[in-house]
């Protein structure tokens, strides 16, 4: 990751407690999770809540001293420094192994460097997507090695990992202390799997692992910008290098890279310049990246080389759908609804549910479209999802229901903590009171 200047340079004003508190905020969401990626390989990965904590330690530090001593040119590489001292120091203390310890005083004496990996080295050259694999461990059930990798690898708050699974932040939290005390009770080693069988037992929970950074980056939930833009683009470079390695190359990989180059393409439509959505039918179409739509159809093409209809294909197939479409109302709603029906039933989730809503409202109307969304009402995590009450909202105002859609816009607004999201659903709120004095 190229380093840029996003503070003023060594000792010079920081610009104050709150800016600091800002800068070292988003280096977190940036930086934490390749930093801890990177020492967890070179000094081992059964160190890896040691060098969680060296990090951790570095990013408070920064919050101590830029205040007073100004932000360095290169604050990530400055993190990344510090993180390392702070490592170092505490293998000193414990007395750890001394061939470790060798290692971290020279870093250029390769051999000692191999034995501290292990069989780690050379099976990934990238040291992230070395690490999803080596947390994506089977010693955890799926769902709590997919959080836990979240949290370590990508630098998820707990709040952001709630979000990805839609449960409670207090929930997660709680699932994130027991699936690392599991990890930890059950003595089980994190490492890179080097045997196929155990590298493609693995693979489809780093493939929800980077699915779920993408989702986070094109729709964030929380902060001053709905969109990402790094965390799609980390995602997606994870995706292609995936897809490019021998030992991973897959058709539902292709299927993932696919969507995600989809997806990567409609992004710098979707936000306004204040930061606010943009809707489909909205969007300056001009403004879609041909080249990573191209790019996308040809993973879409090696993807279908298979003989499996996966979740990940059909939703490649959706995003596609849309991107043929020159304008809004050329769109194949037929085609879309079709492949909605395919991925319910093989993914009959909450969100599925709410986004085929949307399809059947465009094809059918807005009170075909609420029946729809009464089956999702159903499933209890509706209660806390933004997005559930947002597309309700549209629809009933849109059906004539002003004071039913007012409601739900509210609700949704509560539910949202990203800044430019819960301007615009004010801002529709306030439309539809002013539609109806």
């Amino acid at each position: 990751m190229s380093e840029v200047r996003t503070g003023p340079t060594e000792g010079e004003a920081a610009g104050g407690d709150d800016s600091v508190q800002l800068l070292v905020a988003n280096l977190f969401r940036r930086s934490a999770g390749a930093i801890v990626a990177g020492l967890a390989r070179r000094y081992g990965l059964e160190q890896l809540a040691m060098v969680e904590d060296a990090v951790q330690d570095a990013l408070l530090e920064a919050l101590r001293r830029w205040p007073f001593e100004g932000v360095p040119r290169e604050p990530a590489a400055w993190l990344r420094t510090v993180a390392e001292r702070k490592a170092l120091d505490v293998l000193r203390r414990g007395a750890v192994l001394e061939r470790k310890l060798a290692v971290a005083m020279d870093p250029d004496d390769t051999a000692d460097a191999d034995r501290v990996r292990g069989d780690d080295a050379g099976l990934f050259d990238d040291d992230v997507l070395g690490m999803l694999f080596a947390c994506c461990t089977p010693a955890l059930e799926r769902e709590a090695a997919v959080a836990l990798t979240l949290s370590v690898v990508a630098g998820f708050t707990a709040r952001e990992v709630a979000q990805a699974f839609l449960v409670s932040e207090a929930t997660m939290a709680q699932r994130l202390v027991r699936a690392k005390r599991r990890l930890r009770e059950s003595g089980a080693r994190v490492v890179i799997p080097t045997d196929a069988e155990e590298l493609a037992t693995r693979l489809p929970r780093v493939l929800g692992v980077v699915y779920l950074m993408f989702n986070e980056g094109y729709d964030a939930t929380e902060g001053d910008a709905l969109v990402r833009e790094d965390l799609c683009g980390e995602a997606t470079r994870l995706a292609l290098l995936l897809a490019d390695h021998p030992a991973t190359t897959t058709p539902e990989v292709h299927a993932l890279a696919a969507l995600l180059l989809f997806q990567l393409a409609r992004l710098s439509s979707r936000t306004e310049g204040d930061g606010a959505p943009v809707l489909l039918e909205s969007q300056d179409r001009t403004r879609w990246d041909r080249r990573l739509i191209a790019e996308g159809f040809r993973q879409l093409e090696k993807a279908g080389r298979g003989d499996r209809l996966t979740s990940l294909h059909l939703q490649a197939e959706i995003a596609s759908r849309h991107l043929l479409a020159v304008q809004f109302d050329q769109t194949d709603w037929d085609g879309l609804l079709r492949a909605y029906d395919l991925l319910l039933e093989c993914e009959p989730t909450l969100v599925v549910r709410v986004n085929r809503a949307v399809v059947v409202g465009q094809r059918f109307g807005a009170a075909a479209a609420l029946l729809a969304l009464e089956e999702a009402s159903r499933d209890p995590a509706a209660s806390g999802y933004r997005w559930f009450f947002a597309v309700r909202g549209h629809f009933r105002a849109k059906a004539g229901d002003a004071d039913g859609g007012r409601q739900d816009l509210r609700r949704a607004s509560a539910l949202t903590r990203s800044t430019p999201l819960v301007r615009w659903l004010e801002e529709r709120h306030a439309a539809l009171l002013d539609s109806s004095a």
